[in-house]
C-alpha cells in the first residue's frame, strides 16, 4: 500500500534520457514524470480504498487527464483506460509481458518486457506523440501486477 521512491529513467533507442520518472512517499503508488529538460508533464496517482486498483493521471498543471482501472474479472486481466478523452484496449499475451495499446482499433504502443535484466525493463515501441500517454498506461499497468504479486 506504501510507494517508496520508485525512480528511473525512461531511455530512447539511442540511450538519451527521454523521460525521468520520480516516485514520491504516499498512500499508494504516486509518480511524477518529468522530461528531458526537468519539467514535470504529468503525474499519476494510485486511488487507494477502490474494489478494484485504479490509477489517475493528471497533466503538470494538476488536471486530470485520464485513468486506469482495473475491471473485476476471474482469470484473464481487463482493463478500462482512458487517456485524453480516448479509450484505449490491451491485447497481450498470456502472461502479461507483451501486450500492444490500441485506440479505435489502431495500434498505438508495443510493449515489451525484457526477461533477462535484475529491474523490469520494457521496450516500448510508440510515436512521439503517443509517448507519455503510453508511459502513463505502461507504468499504472505495471503498478497494478506488482501489487497483485505482493498479495499473495
Amino acid at each position: 500500500m506504501w510507494s517508496w521512491f520508485d525512480s528511473f529513467d525512461i531511455f530512447l533507442e539511442n540511450g538519451e534520457t527521454y523521460f525521468s520518472v520520480k516516485g514520491e512517499l504516499a498512500w499508494g503508488h504516486m509518480f511524477r514524470i518529468y522530461d528531458k529538460n526537468g519539467q514535470e508533464v504529468a503525474s499519476l496517482k494510485e486511488r487507494i480504498w477502490t474494489w478494484t486498483p485504479r490509477f489517475v493521471a493528471y497533466d503538470s498543471m494538476g488536471n486530470e487527464i485520464g485513468d486506469v482501472h482495473k475491471q473485476l474479472t476471474l482469470w484473464t486481466p481487463k482493463f478500462d483506460m482512458r487517456m485524453n478523452g480516448h479509450e484505449y484496449d490491451m491485447d497481450g499475451n498470456w502472461v502479461e509481458w507483451d501486450y500492444e495499446l490500441k485506440r479505435k482499433g489502431q495500434v498505438v504502443a508495443s510493449i515489451k518486457k525484457e526477461i533477462f535484466n535484475w529491474t523490469d525493463t520494457y521496450s516500448i515501441e510508440v510515436n512521439e506523440k503517443d509517448a507519455l500517454t503510453a508511459v502513463l498506461i505502461v507504468l499504472a499497468v505495471d503498478a497494478i501486477k506488482c501489487n497483485q504479486r505482493r498479495s499473495y
